[in-house]
This record gives C-alpha cells, sequence and structure tokens, in this order.
C-alpha cells in the first residue's frame, strides 16, 4: 500500500464524548453516554462546576456512577491555563486547581488532564512567552510529582496560537509528562490550517478532540456537524491513523454549549443535538473507506528527544503501552493523599447543514 494511504481502523471502541456538551448534571453525562454506546466519557464540568470544586461526595459518587455504567474516563479537562484565566492568574492557585484535579481524577482511573497556556493580559508578546513557558514548566513538575499527563490544547493561550509556538512549549518544558491535545476544529475557531498544525505537532498528539465548523467572512466561528466544515476533519484523522494513532476521538460539538462564549442551549435540546453529532460522527467513520487518502504534501516530522527524568524513567519500565505509567494521586475519603500502585491507563477510545 502506497505510503499515501491509511488504512481505516477505527471502531466505536475509540469514540468518546465530552460530557458536559451533553448534559449539565453528572449523571445525566453517564446516561447520556452509556444510551449511546459510547466505551468513554471525558469529564470537564457538572453543574457548571470542574471537578476539583465539588464536594468530595459528589466526585466519588459520580466515579460509582461511571464504574456501574462500564465507562471508561481517558482525561479530565481543568481550567489550568485556560480562556478563563491570564498569565496574570495567581500560579499558586492554578497550581491547587491542577492539584485538586488529579486528585479526582484519581478516583476515575484517570492520569491525563487537559491544560491551555495562559491568554495575554496585554504585556508585549516576548514577556507573554516568556511567563507561559514558566508556568508550564512548573505545572509539569507538579504534574510529575503527582504522577498524571498534562494534555496541551491548541486553543487559548501562548502556545496554542502556533505549531511552532507548541513545538517550542514542548522542547522548553522537556518532559514526557507534557504532551497534546490536538483539537481538529479550532483552527477554524483561530484562523490556521488544522491539517498544517496537525502535520506539524504529530509525534506529540496523546488525545483528540473533534468538532468542525465554517469561518465566517468577518472572522467568526460557526459549528456544525462533522464532515460539513472546514476543519478537514477526515484528511485529520487519516494523518493520525496512518502515523500510528490509536487513542480516543473525543466528541466536542460546540453546537448547543460553548462555554468560554457562555452559549447553553435548552437541556433537551442540547442533548439531542450531542446524539445527532454523535450519530453522525459514527456514520462518517463507517462511510471512511478501507484506505482514506492523505494529502501527500508535507513530511510528518520525527519528534524532539525530550528529556525523560528518573523517576518517570523507573516507572515506564515493563510497560509496552503508548502511555507513560505513572503513580496516580487519589485520597481517602477523610481528604489523606495516597499514591495508588502504578497501572497501565487504557487508551482506546466515533450532514447537515451548518447552524449557529
Amino acid at each position: 500500500m502506497s505510503g499515501d494511504w491509511c488504512p481505516s481502523t477505527i471502531s466505536r471502541s475509540r469514540v468518546c464524548g465530552i460530557g458536559d456538551e451533553a448534559a449539565a448534571g453528572g449523571a445525566d453525562q453517564v446516561l447520556v453516554h452509556a444510551s449511546l454506546g459510547l466505551p468513554g466519557l471525558e469529564l470537564r464540568t457538572v453543574d457548571g462546576r470542574g471537578l476539583h470544586e465539588l464536594p468530595w461526595r459528589r466526585v466519588r459518587g459520580l466515579a460509582a456512577a461511571v464504574a456501574a455504567a462500564g465507562l471508561t474516563v481517558p482525561v479530565l479537562d481543568t481550567s489550568v491555563g485556560n480562556w478563563a484565566t491570564t498569565v496574570a492568574t495567581d500560579l499558586a492557585a492554578e497550581l491547587d486547581v491542577l492539584t485538586g484535579s488529579a486528585r479526582a481524577a484519581a478516583l476515575f482511573g484517570c492520569r491525563r488532564l487537559r491544560v491551555m497556556s495562559y491568554p495575554n493580559d496585554g504585556r508585549p508578546e516576548p514577556a507573554w512567552r516568556a511567563e507561559a513557558l514558566r508556568r508550564m514548566r512548573v505545572l509539569t513538575r507538579r504534574a510529575e510529582d503527582l504522577g498524571v499527563r498534562l494534555l496541551h490544547e491548541n486553543c487559548h493561550g501562548w502556545a496554542g496560537q502556533s505549531a511552532a509556538r507548541t513545538l517550542e512549549l514542548v522542547a522548553a518544558v522537556d518532559s514526557p509528562a507534557l504532551r497534546l491535545l490536538f483539537d481538529v476544529g479550532n483552527g477554524v475557531a483561530h484562523g490556521y490550517d488544522p491539517l498544517a498544525f496537525l502535520r506539524d505537532v504529530l509525534p506529540y498528539v496523546d488525545h483528540v478532540h473533534v468538532k468542525d465548523g465554517v469561518r465566517e467572512p468577518g472572522g467568526e466561528p460557526v459549528f456544525g456537524l462533522p464532515g460539513d466544515g472546514q476543519a478537514r476533519l477526515t484528511e485529520c484523522i487519516a494523518l493520525l491513523e496512518r502515523h500510528g494513532y490509536r487513542g480516543w476521538y473525543s466528541v466536542e460539538p460546540h453546537v448547543a454549549l460553548i462555554p468560554h462564549l457562555g452559549v447553553r442551549g435548552d437541556p433537551a435540546a442540547q442533548e439531542a443535538a450531542y446524539r445527532r453529532y454523535v450519530t453522525a460522527f459514527l456514520a462518517l467513520l463507517g462511510a471512511l473507506p478501507a484506505a482514506v487518502p492523505v494529502p501527500a504534501s508535507v513530511p510528518v516530522p520525527a519528534a524532539v528527544p525530550v528529556a525523560v527524568p528518573a523517576h518517570v524513567q523507573r516507572a515506564e519500565r515493563g510497560s509496552s503501552s503508548p502511555e507513560t505509567t505513572f503513580s496516580p494521586l487519589t485520597a481517602d475519603s477523610g481528604g489523606a493523599e495516597t499514591l495508588l500502585s502504578p497501572v497501565t491507563a487504557d487508551l482506546r477510545p466515533s450532514r447537515r447543514r451548518l447552524a449557529r
């Protein structure tokens, strides 16, 4: 088979979705994903609050519901460095968010936390860059201590502005505790070619968000069903698969819910829109031919060597999984932090006219 083609090997077992895109409440998020037959649930907020903000009993209750439904939580999306922060946000508070999120994630057997790299507060670009990189180094060192991996999303923040900045971030932090979350649709929102971005950062992609849309003449993104927009979704999927990506594809429609814009539809309409989106994405995957064409333009770069901290090297020995093996932080019912024995995280992870 030509190097320009990629076998289509994606099944429903690698498709999950971001829970609060379907429903606000935790129980409803579990119910929707289980009823859709999806094996995974990516957690972001419950009733508008991050998991680190919830009472511990509620987090434990949600973890029990997720386990009872047989769902996997591959990633927990934190607010660290996101659109609600700037490079002036108190770093100690951000470290507390990270620690609380890792503690909650451990109850779900989850070791990967989504982060961003801090929007600017008006300072010159060199100062923004320096502070964003400093913060990401500090956060990643904390992640190493907690036994979790940070996934930087190509979204708001200094490093999310371009593939070159993203690669600079990875090189500057220089740790396997920092990898990338590639959101296919964010290129539409931020004005760059998603496929070109992906080609440059491909060796470091550890998780994928699925959304699609068009960019209007005034620059406003309008999101719709997968395959109908300008995100080059099937081309990105083909490139990922050809390169050996076998992780999750996590649905994030941004049709009835857009958190950073405060957009939330009627709950029933939101759930219905989410179900249509998941169904459309599964249909899109099912329609992919046995071999999917991949544009043969710029060659995929090799990964930049990174120095692996000694304690991480020790944790990784003996594991053949593509996911780094860590000792995750958790807590007992009294709040005392303890370390669980290392286990390998499961990496398995799915057309209408665009409308506002």
